[in-house]
Formats: C-alpha cells, sequence, structure tokens
C-alpha cells in the first residue's frame, strides 16, 4: 500500500486478527488457565513446605498476569 509516497506493509496474521470469536476463545481460554492455577494454589496450601511457598509465589504472580490480560 502506498500513501504519499511512503510505503507500509499491512499484516492480517492470525496473531493479529481479533475477531469476536476469537476473542470469546482466548477469554475461555484464560478463564480455565485461571481455574487451574486457583486449584495448583489449593493444593500448595495443603502441602505447606519451602518449595510450595516458593510454587505459590510463582502461580500468584500468573495469576496477575492473567487477569491483567482479561481486564
Amino acid at each position: 500500500m502506498a500513501l504519499d509516497g511512503s510505503r507500509f506493509e499491512t499484516v492480517n496474521t492470525r496473531d493479529r486478527n481479533f475477531t469476536p470469536a476469537a476473542i470469546r476463545h482466548r477469554i475461555k481460554q484464560v478463564e480455565a488457565s485461571i481455574a487451574r492455577h486457583l486449584a495448583a494454589l489449593d493444593t500448595a496450601d495443603r502441602q505447606e513446605d519451602a518449595v510450595t511457598r516458593v510454587r505459590k509465589v510463582r502461580i500468584a504472580e500468573r495469576l496477575n498476569t492473567l487477569r491483567m490480560r482479561i481486564g
């Protein structure tokens, strides 16, 4: 595409094409991931030791990242 003598390349790949259906699908994926992380936190709560404390911190960070992506 050319505009005012400048050349621009358009990109419409799957990674950059956001349809309403694709967004709904991605939200469902993120919600499922959040549910898995919450289940992992519940399991870690039952097995309190040094390794699970570190794991809980990583899972909590990942949950915050996923929640920011949704909203």
